[in-house]
């Protein structure tokens, strides 16, 4: 083994040559934390086929590191591997990769594009973040959530697809995401966080499921121009809605309320209350659940402005975010001792409500 490698159990501990190219020994497994951290002359790596796993910070600050070959083995990209490579224009992941960590690629604002491999599920948090130059991402089917500020500062980003298994996009996820002028989130997506789209000042379209909730002031803050189409939402195998009076009932989740009383009792077929079911009743002003129902979706009864009183069930387990925002007459309210979850902002300008 060459001296500038220190070699410990097939961890490449410590590269202590002179940089330029380095073609790194076979045989490695692992190339360890820190291993490469502030080499300022590496200019291209070369990673062989033994190496399945790149660790924590292993790669960080190589400044003019403009290249690198990464075998099919690698199947672990740690915690900020390639963080602050500011020459690096662009680099191949091969398919066998299933993690990258929390900001491995941040601050490489040369970087303008990356091919995230099929296997990956999760981008981590600030993954990506002041990728400055990136202008092209694909993200494959599998990708279930994106972390907190993942793309953040990305403003060459021209456009995005997300895949239709996707659930989660997390707060700052796409802030000050300049570039970007229109969106499509498939009906997968369940929650997207606070300011996960703030300052995309160039944002005008947005398609989102009607069973989607959010707050757009909360999640497109700083969009001047944004015009959000809430599409009906397409429930694959879960069966047709029915109609119940005024009221729209889906596999016991009561998705909509066409009525107009003022008092109005749930039925006892009904588990869940959908998000936005009664959403600018105003002329709702008493509600009682029946015992059957478990959850009160986001935004259930946001701006009921005339709604003074709620009996909730015994065994209410859940109430998502906003679900009473803006009632502002709402008085009479009591949570159940077995209450698991209450949401964000669950009773936003609610003055009379004390939690």
């Amino acid at each position: 083994m060459a001296k500038e490698f220190e070699v410990e159990n097939q961890v490449l501990k410590k590269y202590k040559g002179m940089g330029g190219r380095v073609v790194i020994p076979d045989g490695i497994k692992t190339i360890g934390t820190k291993a490469f951290q502030d080499c300022m002359f590496l200019t291209s790596i070369v990673i062989p086929s033994s190496v399945e796993t790149i660790e924590d910070f292993a790669f960080c600050n190589c400044r003019i590191l403009e290249n690198v070959e990464m075998s099919s083995s690698v199947t672990t990209i740690g915690e900020s591997a390639f963080r602050n490579c500011r020459a690096l224009t662009g680099i191949s992941l091969p398919n066998g990769i299933n993690s990258i960590g929390a900001s491995a690629f941040r601050d490489c604002v040369a970087l303008t594009s990356i091919n995230i491999p099929i296997s990956v599920t999760v981008i981590e948090d600030y993954t990506f973040r002041e990728c400055i130059s990136l202008n092209q991402i694909t993200l494959p089917d599998g990708v279930t959530s994106i972390g907190e500020s993942a793309f953040c500062d990305c403003g060459n980003i021209k456009s995005i697809a997300f895949p239709n298994g996707i659930t989660t996009i997390k707060s700052r996820a796409f802030q000050l995401c300049l570039g970007l002028t229109s969106l499509f989130f498939p009906d997968s997506v369940t929650s997207i966080g606070e300011k996960a789209f703030s300052d995309c000042f160039s944002l005008k379209e947005v398609s989102v499921s009607d069973s989607l909730c959010f707050s757009p002031d909360e999640v497109f803050t700083g969009c001047p121009n944004i015009s959000i189409v809430k599409r009906p939402y397409s429930a694959k195998g879960m069966g047709e809605p029915t109609s119940i009076n005024t009221y729209v009932i889906q596999n016991g989740i009561l998705r909509e309320y066409n009525g107009s009383a003022e008092n109005v009792v749930i039925p006892n077929t009904v588990s869940e209350i959908g998000c936005y079911a009664f959403s600018g009743h105003e002329e709702l002003k008493s509600v009682t659940l029946s015992e059957d129902v478990r959850v009160i979706g986001g935004a259930a009864f946001s701006y009921c402005v005339n709604l003074e009183e709620v009996i909730l069930p015994k065994n209410l387990r859940i109430i998502e975010d906003w679900a009473f925002e803006g009632c502002a007459n709402l008085k009479r309210i009591s949570l159940p001792e077995n209450l698991l979850h209450l949401g964000r902002n669950a009773f936003k300008d609610c003055p009379y409500v004390l939690i």
